[in-house]
């Protein structure tokens, strides 16, 4: 066995992919064990750093590795030295740490050794050493800031800063976005299907279905082979697929719209740095407060807000009686429904596959809360449709009522008016998503008190300004009024409609739906048995507010289940 004194470890790290003065990881490592070879160590493990971990105090960035390696080294069990390329490839945090580390180093027989020549346990070499960490930490914070300088200008002129653009794109000559050919139309794809209202999961499904290659540029299902964080052992990763939070991370980039974009640090109440955002914001000029283009996007930036707004709306804030989890806006009724013991919105469960069913939220909760209600999502979404069809069929073309839920249906049919409306209100959408992030981030304290003061009313103009011009263009689609008379009309339409079209026609005529229980287990849906529906008017159906009573189980399957009763005593005696 070795003795932790004739044992040495190998710390790694490499900070950049840029060709010169740095080395590979398995050049370091090559280079260290030579070192170790020639000094009569014997390699008993390596510390490797995960690629863009800094090293100087400034980045403030974790290295979990050279910390790990450090305590092993100080605990002095299985190894008593450190090989490193060079010192400064380690540590650049100056001359505090490093002479506090030769301190302990010349006290307690521990070194760190560099292939440049650096031994922490010679004490000639002490100011030598603290003196070229001095450089290194000076090097290091002048670095930094040039980058800086560098990204403040390219991004003001809305140039890519650099890595891997987002899917669907590419870097062009002049050093602004545009769309990749190879890429594109996919990507093109999968951003239609969100405006479309279809989900993240659902769209990951489609692209895994399809097995489309991956934003990475990788092939859908191949498998990787790397070195294990932290350990000198390959691993094989799972054959990659789509993943709902790769979408996500996509969906939200600023660039997958072309907008520029900036990450701002943390800054505690004390003016110490924290950390970094999960996602960046959409960079806006200094200058004119508004957002810097970075090229051509896959999307728009009012089709992003859209996007973006729509997945928050699937993430309701918590309401009493509600799971946190409940996505309600994904159904048609799931604003509406109401349980009539509780009160609680809807949540969707699926006991079988192939049957969706809505179920009081408290229920859903588990055993307790709420003895609650079940009902198919399929028979109570065309009971509701049906009456509501009923009732607008039955107001006057004229009511506020019955213009607000046809405000477009016309249209519907027809691509030239449904696109021309589409874009006004996605406009409006974009427009109102905005302002509610403006203040967020004033809420938050990302923007001042001045800079919020000044950004508001231009969003609050931006708001007014696209619902004027929706207002219009409604205005301008003539409805017939022999349409709103015939239901059979309506019927016939009412699959034209998209969901969120479908959404706003129950939401402007239904007040809410009241649901109850089933009278027994396996009891057939019927929906005038099973809800009330409250209109916007205050009229309900049925017609007096109370539910049609239940006729109950059918003699034949009453005598059925009374023979099997007397059957198990029978048995039972």
């Amino acid at each position: 066995m070795t003795s932790p004194e004739s044992a040495a470890a190998i710390y790694v790290r490499r900070s950049s992919g840029k060709v010169g003065a740095n080395r590979t990881l398995d050049e370091q490592e090559s280079e260290a064990r030579a070192l170790a070879e020639r000094e009569g160590l014997e390699v008993v493990r390596v510390f490797r750093e995960r690629e863009g971990t800094g090293a100087s105090a400034r980045s403030g960035k974790a290295r979990p590795q050279w910390e790990a390696a450090l305590a092993e080294l100080d605990r002095g069990a299985s190894f008593r030295t450190v090989i490193v390329w060079a010192l400064d490839r380690a540590d650049r945090r100056g001359s505090d740490t490093l002479g506090a580390m030769l301190s302990k180093h010349a006290a307690t027989g521990r070194r760190i050794l560099g292939v440049d020549g650096t031994d922490t346990s010679d004490p000639q070499q002490r100011l030598a050493t603290i003196i070229r960490g001095e450089i290194a930490r000076e090097y290091s914070e002048k670095l930094g800031d040039n980058v800086a300088r560098t990204k403040r200008y390219r991004r003001e002129s809305g140039l890519w800063l650099g890595g891997k653009p987002p899917w669907g794109l590419r870097k062009g000559a002049d050093g602004k976005l545009e769309h990749d050919p190879a890429t594109y139309p996919e990507a093109r794809r999968a951003a239609e299907a969100l405006l479309d209202g279809a989900t993240l999961y659902s769209v990951v499904a489609d692209l895994n279905e399809r097995q489309v290659t991956l934003s990475t540029g990788k092939p859908w299902g191949t498998v990787v082979t790397r070195k294990a964080r932290g350990e000198d052992v390959d691993v094989e990763s799972q054959p990659q697929k789509w993943r709902v939070p790769t979408l996500s991370t996509i969906v939200h980039s600023p660039g997958w719209a072309g907008l520029q974009s900036i990450r701002r640090r943390a800054v505690g109440e004390d003016g110490s740095l924290g950390g970094w955002p999960f996602r960046a914001e959409v960079y806006r000029s200094a200058e004119t407060g508004e957002p810097v283009s970075v090229g051509e996007g896959v999307i728009t930036p009012e089709e992003r807000a859209v996007i973006l707004a729509r997945l928050d709306d699937r993430r309701p804030p918590m309401q009493e009686g509600v799971p946190s989890s409940t996505r309600q806006r994904r159904s048609l009724l799931g604003t509406r429904l109401r349980c009539a013991q509780c009160g609680a919105l809807p949540a969707l469960t699926m006991p079988r596959k192939g049957y969706v069913y809505y179920r009081c939220g408290n229920a859903a909760q588990g055993a307790g809360r709420c003895s609650g209600y079940t009902c198919p999502v399929e028979g109570m979404d065309d009971y509701v449709i049906g009456r509501a069809l009923i009732f607008l069929s039955q107001l006057d073309p004229d009511d506020a009522t019955t213009r607000e839920a046809f405000a477009g249906w016309a249209g519907e049919a027809d691509p030239a008016v449904r696109a021309g409306r589409k874009a006004k209100e996605l406009t409006l959408e974009a427009a109102r998503a905005d302002l509610a992030r403006v203040r967020r981030l004033a809420v938050t304290g990302v923007l001042t008190e001045e800079e919020a003061a000044a950004e508001l009313p231009r969003m609050r103009e931006v708001v007014a300004t696209a619902e004027r011009e929706l207002a219009e263009r409604m205005g301008d689609e003539v409805i017939p009024v022999e349409a709103l008379r015939d239901l059979q009309y309506l019927a016939e339409t009412w699959d034209e409609l998209d969901d969120a079209a479908q959404r706003r026609v129950i939401e402007a005529t239904v007040k809410d739906v009241s649901v109850a229980q089933a009278p027994y287990r396996g009891a057939r849906f019927s929906g005038p048995q099973r809800a009330v529906i409250t209109f916007v008017d205050g009229t309900t159906w049925p017609r007096d507010g109370e539910l049609v009573p239940h006729p109950g189980r059918a003699p034949d399957t009453m005598r059925r289940l009374a023979r099997k009763e007397r059957e198990a005593g029978t048995s039972s005696s």
